[in-house]
């Protein structure tokens, strides 16, 4: 029966489609969203995104406004990569291909991502095209294919500044590939020099286009080094953060409060409703990164068992190894932006939400990457076990490392746990299967010749030993599996591969089926290929004709495509893969069971997915403007992500006091206190309480946080601005003289807002100036006190007064005293 592209084509046609549906423009990000923005403008800001991703974006946005056409390309390459490999593994297995598209093509864990607008994203479709065009099973257009491949590749080592592990062994496949394309008849040097150049231009041609240098240069190890130093403070009860960047967070208690193995950002940010504030500083000073750097390295001197240890525990979030939801599996729409860039959801994009929620609530392994990571051993412990019995296997070895070497790496620089740091190493896995397969079964690299006679003429000593190379399938039950393989320089069998047993060229004196090859003979792969026996040569290498007129020597020298492998060895083969399924099955419940019961201290949930404050920061702008039945909406679907969360929980009990709901309102008030051990959710309620005028039950609140292990900083802003209201101005110094000791930079900031009602409101301007006056005391250096303080003088009308401390305010901007 003659194979047939439809239902294959059937299955491609409707990915693409339900893939533009559901992510429809783009789903897009915050990184998303600035590498837009330098894409449009073609201004590359930062080395946080890599400028190859800015150029792409916005060579794109010439022809369609907006992250449309990148989608498109992403999900095009998705879906054809994935095609065009199962038919060259599967080519007349017309249904199963449909069927395995249609699974590995909508797989959760990696069709939830592979509509948003990332740099993993982009890195792993690239590299799976790549490898596409290397699989396809057609010798022609091979030039065109490898120039495909090796851009292909290059961007894909650039548009993630991590990727070179990934794509090295993907360059060295591509250069092999090469090798062989090339003319043998050109010179030896020529060869080397061109297949060397395309090796460097993968490996380092995306990283020359990023070194652009950029207006402001983000040094990203600053990261994991800030990360690591937090980490080891929280452990070991000491604060190693250099001065410089701690921004008031001296104490180690503080220290401890902001770690979260889930994610830096913890440490870096504080996410509360209403308001994001800095907590530990990244720097771009190049001075100050050798002081985090120098910080970093003694560190781990000193304290070696302790870094393990946050390290282990931080790999273990990135693997999903915790009792908690799996931490950012996916994003979803379109965070609010500048661009006019907004996502509409359709009904097919909320119904597949709905079913990835279903999936992360009730068979959460399947996002958790390290059942995949257990998979991938076993692929390779596998593929060990076949090369062991002779079996050829470059391009499964060689996609095995590229998961490997991008994944491993992660236990020392990773520094969050999303879901889409492993989005390659997953697809890898799927792919490292398929052509484990496809070289241990279709492509013949482990073979053997099956002789039409048990006699070959001339040779009667050998009776009842076929010829074969060194594997472990044979065609005949008598012939041990240590069989030694028939190779003499005189005499090598010639494969009889035509209907009718008719000689091929440059095979004379045929007999028994065998025949002795002349000069001129045909490579074999070349003759099955015409005969539709095999798809194509071996991926990684080609067939080639020795200089004597002898076929080389290799894995895949001769193939009888009649012959079938021995009852003993498939039995054997079915046990090992029996044992393996029910060791793997065994050891990943195992391992699941410990997940769950684990005893590793991830360190507080401050770090929350994208999804979750996405909402909550949608909700929060329903608030404002009293739509409670919406914002309602927005924090439940907040909660739904992030069921631990105290943000939303407390932003429910706001949203239901606000249609009256008071029962409802305080159930979700005391879940968010139970949810928030450190005291955060009281200071929230006294900001709150103030945005209510409730001024005395804001500061009962900071009485409450004040007990609790809350930042400090934060709760004694709160009580300053209750005690503004409250129009008492000696607890107001008392709380301003605390802000400044606790967080003076901060304060700078938010001196704006403290002060603003004693601009607006007339009858305040005197208790203003007065305030401003002892704000000036306290902080003596600061231009901000002393410009403030004029600013309310000029406008009661004493000039001299003002002018006096505008002028004292200009000199210490200008001394740098800020």
């Amino acid at each position: 029966m003659k194979s047939t592209y439809a239902p294959l084509l059937i299955v491609w046609i409707i990915g693409i489609l339900l893939s533009m549906s559901t992510f429809y423009p783009g789903v897009m990000s915050p990184d998303s969203i600035d590498s837009m923005i330098q894409g449009e403008t073609w201004t590359f800001r930062t080395t946080q995104q890599p400028t190859v991703m800015g150029i792409t974006l916005g060579i794109a946005n010439l022809f369609i406004k907006g992250p449309v056409l990148i989608l498109f390309l992403q999900v095009l390459f998705w879906w054809t990569a994935w095609a065009i490999i199962i038919r060259s593994i599967f080519p007349t297995k017309d249904f199963f291909q449909a069927a395995l598209l249609l699974i590995i093509g909508f797989w959760p864990p990696l069709f939830a991502i592979i509509g948003a607008i990332w740099r993993d994203v982009q890195m792993t479709v690239t590299i799976l095209f790549a490898g596409a065009l290397m699989l396809f099973p057609n010798s022609r257009y091979i030039g065109p294919r490898l120039l495909a491949a090796t851009l292909l590749a290059t961007y894909a080592s650039g548009v993630r500044l991590n990727a070179l592990p990934s794509v090295l062994p993907i360059a060295i496949w591509i250069c092999a590939k090469l090798w062989h394309y090339i003319d043998k008849k050109q010179a030896k040097f020529l060869r080397i020099a061109v297949v060397a150049s395309c090796f460097v231009t993968i490996t380092c041609g995306g990283k020359l286009i990023n070194s652009v240098v950029p207006q402001k240069s983000v040094r990203m190890e600053q990261y994991f080094m800030l990360f690591d130093l937090v980490g080891i403070s929280a452990n070991i009860g000491e604060n190693l953060v250099p001065p410089p960047v701690r921004n008031g967070y001296d104490r180690p208690e503080q220290i401890k409060a902001i770690y979260s193995a889930f994610s830096c950002l913890a440490a870096l940010y504080e996410y509360t409703p209403n308001v994001t504030l800095p907590r530990i500083l990244t720097t771009e000073d190049p001075k100050i990164f050798d002081l985090i750097s120098e910080a970093w390295r003694k560190a781990i001197i000193s304290h070696p068992m302790v870094y393990f240890k946050h390290r282990t525990t931080a790999f273990a979030a990135l693997m999903g190894w915790s009792d908690r939801r799996p931490y950012y599996p996916y994003e979803k729409g379109v965070i609010f932006n500048t661009l006019g860039i907004k996502w509409n959801p359709s009904q097919v994009s909320d119904k597949i939400y709905s079913f990835f929620d279903f999936l992360l609530n009730y068979f959460s392994i399947l996002w958790r990457p390290w059942f995949y990571i257990w998979l991938t051993l076993i692929i390779s412990l596998k593929a060990i076990s076949a090369w062991r019995y002779g079996a050829s296997l470059p391009v499964t070895f060689l996609i095995l490392l590229s998961s490997w070497f991008y994944t491993l790496p992660y236990y020392f620089v990773t520094s969050a746990a999303d879901a889409r740091y492993l989005h390659w190493s997953i697809t890898a896995t799927f792919l490292a299967a398929m052509t484990l397969y496809y070289e241990i079964r279709v492509n013949p690299f482990c073979c053997v010749v099956q002789p039409k006679s048990n006699t070959i003429p001339g040779r009667e000593d050998i009776q009842n030993n076929p010829v074969q190379s060194n594997c472990n399938i044979h065609g005949n039950n008598n012939t041990p599996p240590d069989s030694q393989v028939m190779q003499t320089s005189n005499e090598k069998p010639c494969l009889d591969t035509t209907p009718n047993h008719k000689t091929q060229p440059g095979c004379e004196n045929q007999s028994n089926g065998y025949s002795s090859p002349g000069n001129d003979e045909i490579p074999i792969c070349h003759v099955l290929q015409e005969r539709n026996v095999l798809p194509d040569c071996n991926p990684l290498e080609s067939c080639e004709t020795q200089e004597n007129g002898n076929l080389q020597q290799n894995s895949n020298e001769r193939l009888n495509h009649n012959a079938k492998p021995s009852f003993e060895i498939t039995r054997k083969s079915l046990t090992e893969t029996f044992l393996g399924i029910v060791v793997f099955l065994i050891v990943t419940m195992s391992l699941n069971q410990m997940a769950k019961n684990t005893s590793m201290d991830f360190g507080c949930l401050a770090a929350r997915s994208g999804q979750a404050i996405q909402a909550v920061e949608q909700g929060e702008a329903r608030l404002k403007t009293s739509d409670f039945s919406n914002a309602i909406t927005f924090f439940k679907n907040s909660q739904a992500f992030e069921p631990e969360w105290w943000v939303p929980e407390i932003n429910l009990s706001f949203a239901y006091a606000g249609i009256n709901e008071t029962s409802s309102a305080s159930f979700h008030q005391n879940k968010a206190i139970m949810l928030c051990p450190t005291g955060e959710v009281f200071i929230a309620l006294a900001n709150h309480s103030n945005s209510q005028s409730k001024f005395q039950d804001s500061l009962i609140y900071v009485g409450k946080a004040l007990n609790k292990n809350c930042d400090k900083y934060s709760a004694n802003l709160a009580a300053l601005n209750a005690a503004i209201g409250l129009r008492n101005w000696p607890l107001a110094v008392i709380h301003t003289r605390q802000c400044v000791l606790l967080n003076l930079p901060a304060f700078s900031h938010d001196i704006i807002a403290v002060g603003d009602p004693f601009f607006k409101d007339p009858l305040l301007c005197e208790a203003g100036l007065e305030y401003f006056r002892q704000l000036k005391d306290i902080a003596p250096d600061q231009w901000w006190a002393h410009y403030n303080y004029g600013t309310l003088a000029l406008k009661l009308g004493r000039k001299s007064l003002g002018e006096e401390e505008y002028k004292k305010a200009e000199e210490l901007k200008h001394s740098g005293k800020n």
